[in-house]
């Protein structure tokens, strides 16, 4: 991704990306977000949705002086065959772990460069990613659409 956007998340959830600033032999999250610009808005949905919940939850539910909610940390965010993957310190908070399983699912529908979602995105083979289908053009890819991506082509053209 690039630095602007990089240092945007950064600088609006110190606290879930405080190892960002780590060299990258003592953190992955030192090498910076490893994916396109593409699921910028995704990054910035989800981690918004997870602070806001972590310090709603702990404002209001605070006995014995400890938090409820343990600060969520990003380890590393990176694409992993074609889609995107958050890795965290450990949690067992199934609703940050919904948020990030919905957000995943919802990047393998997302061109992983240009944001573009739709009839028109798919994953290519060997090097899995996600592509809209002028990225995978531009990149020299074939994409394949899964069976969802057809399905939501053929509702899309009944109701032009």
């Amino acid at each position: 991704m690039d630095k602007e956007l990089d240092d945007y998340l950064c600088n609006k959830y110190p606290k879930i990306f405080v190892e960002r600033t780590l060299p990258p032999i003592r953190s992955c999250m030192g090498r910076g977000f490893e994916h396109g610009n593409g699921w910028f808005i995704l990054l910035d949905i989800l981690f918004s949705n997870i602070q806001e919940y972590i310090d709603y939850t702990n404002s209001h539910n605070i006995q014995n002086n400890e938090f409820l909610v343990p600060q969520f940390i990003a380890l590393q965010v990176k694409e992993k065959f074609g889609r995107l993957r958050v890795y965290y310190t450990p949690t067992d908070n199934t609703y940050i772990l919904g948020l990030i399983n919905m957000a995943s699912d919802m990047s393998s529908h997302i061109c992983e460069i240009c944001g573009a979602s739709g009839a028109d995105v798919g994953t290519t083979s060997e090097w899995i990613r996600t592509l809209c289908r002028k990225c995978a053009n531009k990149n020299d890819r074939i994409i394949e659409l899964s069976d969802y991506t057809q399905l939501m082509r053929k509702v899309i053209e009944k109701h032009k």
